[in-house]
């Protein structure tokens, strides 16, 4: 299931991600935090994002805490 999870990302989360407006303000954010980051940091953001977004895509993937 994780090779599925590594492709479904950039194949799918990542372009529908890009197409949701953000407002005002989320704007902003993204904005001072892309600005603000160096290339490893955001790097680095990357891989967070993508964990957590295809992880919450695919709940029966997370990882378990039992």
């Amino acid at each position: 299931m994780t090779e599925f999870l590594f492709w479904l990302y950039p194949a799918y989360i990542k372009s529908y991600l890009s197409t949701i407006s953000k407002d005002d303000a989320d704007a902003l954010r993204f904005s001072l935090l892309n600005g603000s980051l160096c290339p490893a940091q955001k790097k680095d953001m990357e891989v967070v994002i993508r964990f957590y977004a295809a992880t919450a895509f695919c709940w029966n993937c997370a990882p378990r805490s039992d």
